[in-house]
């Protein structure tokens, strides 16, 4: 599991080496970051252990990312090596994890416009 203190570096450290090989575009990236910010909407605004319909959600953004990942490469390469499944199946049943895991996600797309941004100019 990404850790609390560490997962903007890992974020950077992953899309680096994608955006070397240009293998995910910006719509592939924020399809998936859209589909995790409404389970995190629903789940900042709560305490305790996740409900059984936030568990279910990851649920269904993790046949998401799967069935995605069997339609596109480089959506495949970025699932991969961010780890993204394993995570969600790490998350259990704590907030925490889930949350951590949001942040996580927000962070790649962060580095992924910054460093594409870079390689224009």
């Amino acid at each position: 599991m990404i850790s609390k203190l560490g997962y903007v570096d890992e974020a950077e450290k992953i899309i680096k080496n994608l955006s070397e090989r240009k293998l995910l575009n910006t719509n592939q990236i924020r399809k998936i970051l859209s589909k995790v910010s409404v389970i995190y909407e629903k789940a900042k605004r709560k305490t305790g252990n996740l409900t059984e319909q936030e568990k279910m959600d990851l649920q269904v953004l993790r046949a998401h990312l799967i069935y995605d990942s069997g339609r596109d490469e480089g959506v495949r390469r970025f699932v991969s090596e961010a780890k993204l499944v394993e995570n969600i199946k790490e998350i259990g049943d704590s907030r925490e994890k889930l949350l951590i895991f949001c942040g996580y996600m927000e962070a790649l797309v962060a580095y992924h416009k910054y460093y594409l941004a870079n390689k224009s100019n």
